[in-house]
Parts: structure tokens; sequence; C-alpha cells
């Protein structure tokens, strides 16, 4: 099968991470597209410059940047000659963007569609709006032929608002980590051991960041450290990360934006993977920490629930700075449990394979055909 794969290959100014994670890891994966006789080519979402953090907002460079796709993606279709259109997408007006350049190559070519949503909160992906987001419903209804969420729970709200079930699939997200379980530093039954407490994403509100640093407020300073990977994604964040790290001194170690070894020798040093999130669909960088033996704590948001259990680490509710301090004294003050939800976790991480996701991926192209 000769894929079009419409996504945001080059960041081009946005956050590296997300959805352009996910299909470059995927490229990195041959013998597995092979093996699924998938051929993708690449048509970048991210054709302008602009800057982090202006995702689903109206101004000049996201209208600029939505017109050219609206031009260029029928070429495209017409030059490559593929057999499928996979669309990635995210949410609110970003998605109503993308499925309006979806409808149109459909109109323009007969190709057959899919949409890939990466978030699982209906309400969070949808405007607000009624009439856009009956527009939105319409056109998933009309023009997509196979839609694909990350939760069973997003699936099911988007069938009870009219979406057929036949033409919906749920594939979940997969880590890139390459650490072998003989790389897994699994934290010591020493209660003065230093446990080290990692957040990695978007340094923002959202994303849940700076109730972690209230939440850390409240455990004690000489039995953590915190590192932080990701990137501020906005000027007023910049400014309060900055304060943040004047305060915390020490017990805080900031990396930046990592990938590869680098990237991977933070995750298996850690202890506990930190994401008190307001909103998500299926995070990778969890599923990368269970792939590093480490506890996870996090919100009930988005596709996170299905995969954090009991087993794995701690679901709080978003914003509950006493859930979340007690949360994390709870691990530090018992190395027993953290011990036994280390050694789960990276078990648990096999069943998020890039190999099995791109498998998914293979099955939703072929959804709805006569050969099956």
């Amino acid at each position: 099968m000769r894929v079009l794969m419409a996504a945001p290959f080059e960041a081009k100014g946005r956050y590296k991470g997300g959805i352009s994670s996910v299909v470059n890891n995927m490229l990195l994966h041959k013998s597995a597209l092979d093996e699924c006789n998938l051929e993708i080519i690449k048509f970048n979402t991210c054709a302008v410059e602009r800057a982090a953090g202006s995702d689903a907002s109206f101004n000049k460079e996201n209208i600029k940047n939505a017109l050219y796709l609206y031009n260029t993606i029928t070429d495209s279709i017409k030059e490559n000659n593929p057999d499928i259109l996979y669309y990635h997408s995210s949410v609110r007006y970003a998605l109503l963007k993308d499925l309006l350049i979806l409808r149109n190559a459909k109109i323009n070519t007969k190709i057959k569609t899919v949409i890939h949503i990466h978030f699982a909160d209906y309400e969070k992906i949808m405007t607000g709006n009624s009439l856009i987001d009956k527009l939105i419903l319409s056109i998933l209804k009309k023009y997509v032929d196979v839609i694909v969420f990350l939760s069973k729970t997003t699936m099911n709200s988007f069938v009870k608002h009219g979406i057929d079930r036949k033409k919906c699939t749920v594939i979940y997200n997969f880590n890139t980590l390459t650490l072998k379980e003989s790389d897994i530093s699994i934290s010591t039954l020493n209660k003065d051991k230093t446990i080290r407490l990692l957040f990695v994403g978007t340094i923002g509100k959202r994303k849940g960041f700076f109730d972690l640093v209230k939440a850390l407020e409240r455990v004690d300073k000489n039995k953590y450290e915190l590192h932080v990977c990701g990137e501020a994604t906005d000027e007023e964040s910049k400014e309060l990360f900055e304060k943040c790290k004047n305060e915390m001194k020490i017990n805080l170690v900031f990396h930046g934006f990592v990938s590869g070894e680098e990237r991977d020798y933070i995750y298996k040093k850690a202890d506990i993977m930190i994401l008190p999130s307001y909103g998500e669909g299926l995070p990778m960088v969890i599923l990368e920490a269970f792939s590093a033996g480490c506890a996870v704590i996090s919100t009930n948001v988005g596709a996170i629930p299905e995969i954090v259990k009991d087993e794995n680490g701690t679901i709080i509710e978003p914003g509950n700075i006493d859930a979340l301090s007690q949360a994390i004294s709870f691990y530090i003050d018992n190395p027993k449990t953290l011990l036994k939800i280390q050694k789960n976790n990276f078990q648990y991480s096999c069943k998020f394979t890039c190999e099995e996701f791109i498998y998914r991926v293979s099955e939703a192209c072929k959804k709805g055909d006569n050969s099956e």
C-alpha cells in the first residue's frame, strides 16, 4: 500500500515531540513497514515556520500554512498516486482545518481517507461551538473512511454522537526507547536514597508542570531530585520556569529538549515519571517511562486511565496538589512498593512497541476493504 501520510514531519518552530515524534519514529522501522507492505510518502503539514504554542489558534502564520496545505495536497496525491491519504490531526480548530483539507482532497481525487486524532477527550477535541462541531462530525461521517482514536473511551464518545462504529478503530501510541532490561536502573530499598523524579514535556500550564512544583514544596527536599526535559511554551511560562529554577536550585536539573542516547540515559536513571497534565491523548512519555522501569504518577485525562493501573503507578485528578504531593511522598516512603512497580513496568511496556503500532496502522488502512 502506498500511503500519503500527512503529518508534521518537520516541526518548523513547533514542539518537536507529540505527533512529530510518532511519525518520524515510524519511518525508522523500515523492516516493520516492509513486513506490513506499507510505503510511506511524506506530506509535511508544517510548511510555514511558526512559534511553539501557537497550535489551534487563529493567526497569520497558521492561516498561511492552512491555505498552502489546502492548495497543494491534491497535487501531491495526483503526483504520487497513493492508495490512501492518512492524515494525523489533533484538536479543535486544528482538527477542523485538517478535515477541510482532507475533504477537499477527497472530493478532488476520491482517495480513501484515514484520520488519526491525537487526543483522547471528546470535549477537548471538539470546539464547543455547536455549529462548528456539527460541521466536524458531518465531515467525519461523509468524507472520512476510517477514524483512528487513541482510546476506547474517546471512540465510544464519537459513536454516541453519530459516528459509525464500523469505521472506527483504536491504536495506542508506542514507546521509543531502546533500553534492554539489563539497562534499567531499578530503585534500591535504601530509604535514604535520593529519588529521581522525571518530568518530560512542554513546560507550561497544560502539562501541569507548575502544579508539580507546588506539590514538591510539601515534600522533603533531601529525598528527591527533579529532572526536567522539555521547553517552555510561551514567555510567561519561561519567566515562571526561571523563577522555579532559582527557588529549587540543586533539587531541579534542567536538560532542555533531549533525544537519542541522552534521553535514554535520563530515563533509565529515573525512578518516577510525573505528568500532572490537564489534557492529553496517550502520552508517549508515559509509555517510555514504562520501558525505563519507572513508576508513573499522572492524571485521569485522555487515554491515561486505560493504561496506567494500580500496578503501574498512581492516577490523580488534574490540579489536585494535595493528591500529587501525597503520591510522591508515598513512593519515597515506601521503597518496596516502588521497586515492585518498577519491575512490573518494563515487562508491561512490551505491549506498546512501534512494530505493533505500524501493524495497527496497516490494519486501519485496510479497514472496510472488500478483501477483509
